[in-house]
């Protein structure tokens, strides 16, 4: 294959993908067929066969394309803030909160992770979508936690498996209440002052 079908065949491949996440949080998952995707993105059934083999495996593409950007932003906020894990977590917590508003993939997501989690056999279940979505991840958020202690940021006696937990729920209900009422507030402005305060209220934790 040359290079210029290679990328041809990339770009194809991602619009699919774009077309079912669209297709996805529209119908729901267990009610959107390949052929609605193939409407959607302007192909015909082959072509997306020629990319996946099912609609399982089509679904599970765009969540491990989630989680890889998902480390790779921790990564870059490693390089940017060293030895400060508090600082850290503040800056991924903005950083998600804001992508919900303003990255339409992620807002998808979200909205499936949400409200359109009717999974079917061989897809990645929703417990798992959601992790790669950070809103489960509460063993991460507890390491994360102990970190902060080790490093001062976080008083000896907090209980990190109650703050994770108790932050994770808290961070889920933010997005939960934007996803459903938008108009309510601005959630990239709010981003900062938001992850403040849950910064504030993991120092008062016991």
């Amino acid at each position: 294959m040359s290079r210029k079908s290679k990328e041809e065949s990339l770009l194809t491949r991602q619009h699919i993908i774009l077309a079912a996440l669209k297709e996805f949080e529209k119908r729901g998952v267990a009610y959107t067929t390949l052929s609605n995707i193939a409407k959607s993105a302007g192909v015909s059934r082959g072509a997306i066969y020629w990319h996946f083999t099912n609609k399982a495996a089509l679904f599970n593409e765009i969540w491990d394309q989630n989680d890889f950007k998902t480390k790779k932003l921790k990564q870059k906020y490693q390089g940017l803030h060293p030895g400060q894990p508090l600082k850290i977590m503040k800056c991924l917590v903005i950083d998600q909160l804001q992508a919900t508003q303003l990255n339409p993939l992620r807002k998808s997501l979200m909205e499936i992770s949400f409200h359109k989690n009717d999974i079917c056999d061989g897809m990645i279940p929703i417990h798992e979508t959601r992790k790669k979505l950070g809103l489960d991840g509460f063993e991460l958020i507890e390491q994360a936690l102990h970190e902060c202690v080790h490093h001062g940021e976080l008083p000896l006696e907090i209980e990190t498996k109650l703050a994770s937990i108790l932050l994770q729920s808290c961070i889920s209900g933010i997005i939960e209440t934007w996803l459903l009422m938008p108009d309510r507030f601005d959630l990239v402005k709010s981003a900062p002052a938001l992850a403040d305060n849950l910064i504030g209220m993991l120092k008062s934790v016991r």
